[in-house]
């Protein structure tokens, strides 16, 4: 049951407003877990980008890109990631959504 103290002032019911709560981030950011993760300081910019949609036959993602430049690496020494510059991506096979978040990302440049 819910219950509603008033009516808005067009006569309207807005049951949102009485039940909304309070958004909050638990934990890190995702720039904050990225820098932790891979060991390095970022400088993030402030870009616009779409979201990306990915649709998987039992799930779907929408992805949001944050754009930054690493201004800063530890000794990061991790067998199971391989860092790449553009150039190098035809030497790896390149899953569809991330196809999709880099042709998003060069979007930016035109």
């Amino acid at each position: 049951m819910i219950e509603v103290d008033e009516f808005s002032k067009d006569g309207e019911l807005n049951l949102f407003n009485q039940v909304a709560e309070a958004t909050l981030q638990l934990g890190p950011s995702p720039q904050e877990s990225f820098e932790q993760d891979y060991d390095l300081e970022v400088e993030w910019q402030d870009s616009e980008f779409e979201e990306v949609k990915h649709i998987f036959s039992h799930r779907k993602w929408h992805v949001r890109i944050i754009a930054g430049q690493v201004v800063d690496s530890k000794d990061y020494n991790n067998k199971e990631v391989v860092w790449l510059t553009p150039e190098e991506f035809d030497l790896y096979p390149l899953a569809k959504p991330q196809q999709k978040i880099w042709q998003e990302y060069l979007k930016r440049d035109q």
